[in-house]
């Protein structure tokens, strides 16, 4: 069982649910079809950009031709502590580039949580997601993948809304310890004293 009020889902810690999700496309009535080398994934996180802690992908051939495809959550999946959590849903294909289809960033997923809030939801309904807004493509990120750490002003990646196609790597900071003159430790920190 699961309550959902749109994009918003709530469901009981380790209980099992079947999720629907239908895709459409922008005039918001012809479904989405996925083509053979597309699959759709669900991911269920934390916080954003946190490892998944319930990860679905389902394919062309597990999709409805009314657009929508079921993802199917068991016991095991469920079984997290209880909490509000991030879902994300992608749309992947041969080039690799996962697209966010559009929902609410605030969408969330609320596990084991009083479901008193959701009186009058919609019980096991669907989630209407339409491909090419609200997310839609995002566009590259063509900044650094690599920075160190400074001194002097904080440093900003541009990332907000963009398509990583690799792990961000901020360098560590160089630290240096050397004995001086008075029988004590210099620590040096980033080259600084």
């Amino acid at each position: 069982m699961f309550l959902t009020d749109g994009s918003n889902i709530k469901i009981p810690r380790a209980d099992s649910a079947h999720i629907r999700f239908t895709l459409l496309r922008d005039d918001g009535e012809t479904p989405y079809l996925l083509r053979a080398n597309e699959s759709v994934r669900l991911d269920v996180f934390p916080v954003r950009g946190a490892q998944s802690v319930i990860a679905k992908s389902a394919g062309s051939t597990a999709q409805s031709p009314d657009g929508s495809v079921v993802f199917t959550l068991s016991v095991e999946d469920t079984d997290i502590p209880a909490g509000v959590y991030r879902y994300s849903l992608r749309l992947t294909g041969d080039e690799e580039c996962d697209t966010v289809l559009g929902f609410p960033d605030d969408a969330c997923f609320a596990v084991g949580m009083n479901c008193d809030a959701y009186k009058g939801s919609a019980c096991a309904g669907d989630i209407i997601v339409t491909v090419g807004q609200a997310g839609g493509t995002l566009p590259p990120y063509e900044g650094e993948y690599t920075v160190a750490p400074g001194f002097d002003s904080d440093i900003v990646l541009e990332t907000a809304q963009k398509a990583l196609t690799e792990n961000i790597t901020v360098e560590r900071v160089p630290i240096t310890r050397t004995e001086n003159s008075a029988g004590g430790i210099t620590l040096t920190i980033g080259g600084q004293t």
